[in-house]
């Protein structure tokens, strides 16, 4: 299945420069003006969006990727090619998504401050990046080198899907932020790769007329 046919383009895209080619800051410190800020961002948006976003922040907790999907009115067999491109880039942003929080070990906002209170169980890595807004903003990307035509409806729904990590209390806004640098500086990497060029080339056909 395209899960599994995804995970060839790791190798490749491993022996890309990305560990010099992407450019990543650290993340604010605790104390800073900046934390106090996004601090005061969260409990904001909490409380004004969060009852009515609850449904959705929790449906996109695991099942983000048919988010995408369901845009475009496509399914793995109407658009098999398709779905094993945006595959692979979210297999590269998952690697990259590891990679970044392993350096940082960055705490999540209820560690910094219990009140948000976030409305989902998290799970045991450190926030920064956003996974969420990385695989998304990779995601969006990836489908509009096939359907450029919803190039900006994509990149909307990405940043949705950004916002209601920060809104349900799971990440930073800055966590966000570097989820959709890394993705869009790690796509012309992607790009780059002869295999992803290759199910590009076959995706496209199937948008062809």
């Amino acid at each position: 299945n395209q899960d599994l046919l995804a995970l060839v383009i790791l190798g490749e895209f491993g022996r890309t420069d990305w560990e010099t080619e992407i450019k990543v800051d650290p993340p604010p410190a605790m104390g800073t003006r900046r934390m106090r800020d996004e601090i005061a961002h969260l409990n904001r948006v909490g409380h004004e969006l969060r009852a009515a976003r609850s449904s959705e922040i929790r449906d996109q907790d695991v099942t983000f990727h048919d988010y995408f999907a369901q845009l475009l009115m496509i399914s793995p067999t109407s658009h098999f090619e398709t779905f094993t491109l945006f595959k692979m880039g979210a297999r590269v942003a998952e690697m990259l998504m590891v990679s970044y929080k392993l350096k940082y070990e960055h705490p999540r906002p209820q560690q910094y401050f219990p009140q948000l209170l976030p409305i989902l169980d998290l799970p045991g890595h450190s926030s920064y990046p956003s996974g969420h807004a990385m695989i998304g903003r990779m995601i969006a990307l990836c489908l509009a080198d096939v359907a450029p035509a919803y190039r900006d409806a994509l990149i909307a729904l990405s940043e949705r899907i950004g916002a209601n990590r920060e809104i349900g209390g799971m990440h930073f806004p800055s966590d966000t932020a570097a989820g959709f640098s890394i993705a869009e500086q790690a796509h012309p990497l992607l790009r780059n790769c002869e295999t992803y060029r290759r199910v590009r080339d076959y995706a496209s056909a199937e948008w062809a007329g």
